[in-house]
């Protein structure tokens, strides 16, 4: 077994022992609270990259990392399946068309 399909899977049954009746909604919203923390810990980092702003950093990409595979879980995917919805997603953004950064610093397909 891979090390991330394992982390998949040990992801997934410590989360049902601890977290039994969260939901899949419940998890989508713990994911959007924790992608807002990462967007604070970038900020923080970019103004001051010290060795602690590093390492807040990385426990919030591994947040965000940890929730989607946890969301997609409760949902009876895996990990695989998580790989291949992102080869799908990029293949059809290779496609579109975007727009220059909006003020929030990120672009719109047109």
């Amino acid at each position: 077994m891979r090390k991330a399909e394992k982390l998949f899977d040990d992801l997934q049954e410590w989360q049902e022992e601890t977290f039994p009746d969260q939901t899949a909604v419940g998890k989508a919203n713990h994911l959007v609270a924790e992608a807002n923390e990462l967007v604070e810990a970038i900020t923080k980092y970019l103004c001051s990259p010290t060795d602690e702003n590093y390492n807040e950093l990385k426990m919030e990409f591994a947040d965000v990392f940890l929730l989607t595979q946890s969301c997609a879980g409760k949902l009876g995917f895996n990990f695989d399946d998580l790989v291949n919805f992102g080869i799908e997603k990029l293949d059809k953004c290779k496609l579109k068309e975007w727009s220059n950064l909006n003020e929030n610093g990120y672009p719109h397909h047109k």
